[in-house]
């Protein structure tokens, strides 16, 4: 009860890696060896550039998964960032959009089509292609990424060789 009222007004997402954190620690230090080997594997660290995209305009920056942006038109090009050189202030996606939905917007995709277990469908792209926006995925009203297992139909009626 102490620890509930301790963390109150903190954000969920801090309050789970914290979480997580304390737990792992618990963990190594209960080990009854200390000089044994961690059965806990961590992630290897991947900097932020080879794991994300950006998204920029006037000095503001939105952060996506790679893999979330489902169409790009070549007007809009130089918005994109995916080398990790960016300059400017990070936003959150509702913040963004609502100042640049004149040539941004998003698209709920299932987890399903996010895994590649389903795909787009032909009429769904040249929907989307004939926006002329950057086309963000989305899963609860989160940015995704998407596999590229999802695109799969569409390669192989353009590539007869796969």
């Amino acid at each position: 009860m102490n620890t509930l009222t301790q963390v109150q007004g903190v954000g969920l997402a801090t309050l789970a890696s914290a979480f997580c954190y304390i737990y792992a620690s618990d963990l190594l230090a209960a080990e009854p060896n200390n000089t044994a080997q961690s059965t806990l594997k961590l992630r290897p660290k991947v900097p932020i550039h080879q794991r994300m995209d950006f998204i920029q305009d006037r000095g503001q920056l939105l952060m996506i998964p790679k893999k979330a942006l489902i169409y790009v038109p070549d007007s809009l090009q130089n918005k994109v960032i995916t080398n990790g050189e960016t300059d400017g202030k990070l936003v959150r996606l509702d913040q963004f959009m609502a100042q640049n939905s004149n040539w941004l917007i998003t698209h709920p995709v299932s987890f399903d089509l996010a895994l590649g277990k389903t795909q787009f469908t032909p009429e769904m792209l040249e929907h989307l292609q004939s926006l002329n926006k950057i086309v963000i995925a989305t899963h609860g009203n989160k940015p995704i990424g998407v596999s590229a297992k999802a695109w799969l139909s569409e390669v192989t009626e353009n590539n007869e060789e796969l």
